[in-house]
């Protein structure tokens, strides 16, 4: 996931940079969180994945995610 300017302000630089991801990057402008290890980790492994997205889900909170509608 890249979350840009406008995600950075509402979460804070800071807070996401500490995410609890596999991955954690800041690109430019903005900042990138990889759920997994590897991209087909979603697939080869998708109780980890939707773990590490409800994990995320919970750490980033700010009522941000609709949780009605399952998995990110």
């Amino acid at each position: 996931m890249f979350f840009g300017p406008p995600y950075v302000e509402l979460f804070g630089r800071e807070h996401l940079s500490t995410a609890p991801a596999a991955h954690v990057a800041e690109i430019e402008d903005g900042i990138y969180l990889q759920v997994t290890r590897k991209p087909e980790d979603v697939i080869a492994n998708y109780g980890d994945y939707v773990a590490g997205q409800n994990t995320l889900r919970e750490y980033l909170d700010h009522g941000a995610f609709r949780t009605d509608t399952g998995p990110l």
